[in-house]
């Protein structure tokens, strides 16, 4: 592009080499900005995510009784099956409108946030029972099938 806007400018004119120095700058600064701006967008997303695991994983992992299910009632929790929903949508509706590359580095910075978050907010659980750790163990297996 940048080459076809500088082969526009008239050779002729004594101020050929300043404007074609202008049009190279102009478009490395739209150039930046645009990229600055589609990385805010990415973020944008991430936080999305950050807000569903939040509103998911705080209230409702503090509400649910690890040690309560019998052995063969183990099934994901609600707040899990509510995350993990999140994060489907997000992927087929960004997967509709990202190029790959996008997509994953996108998704890149989401499970880096998994990452960080999830250990803190399991850090807190203590089941006393060996179904308390099988529901945990469900729930986490969840959330890396989903991811």
């Amino acid at each position: 592009m940048q080459n076809i806007l500088v082969a526009c400018v008239p050779r002729g004119s004594r101020h050929h080499e300043r404007d074609c120095a202008q049009i190279k700058l102009q478009l490395s600064q739209v150039s930046q900005e645009f990229e600055a701006h589609r990385e805010r967008i990415f973020e944008k997303f991430v936080e999305m995510i950050d807000a569903v695991l939040s509103s998911c994983c705080g209230p409702m992992m503090a509400s649910v009784d690890w040690d309560a299910r019998a052995p063969q009632d183990i099934k994901p929790e609600d707040y899990m099956m509510q995350l993990t929903k999140g994060v489907k949508d997000l992927h087929k509706s960004l997967s509709k409108y990202l190029p790959a590359d996008h997509l994953q580095h996108v998704f890149s910075k989401i499970f880096a946030l998994f990452n960080r978050r999830v250990p803190e907010l399991y850090a807190s659980v203590q089941p006393q029972t060996g179904v308390g750790v099988s529901q945990i163990r469900v729930d986490l297996r969840n959330l890396a099938h989903c991811l």
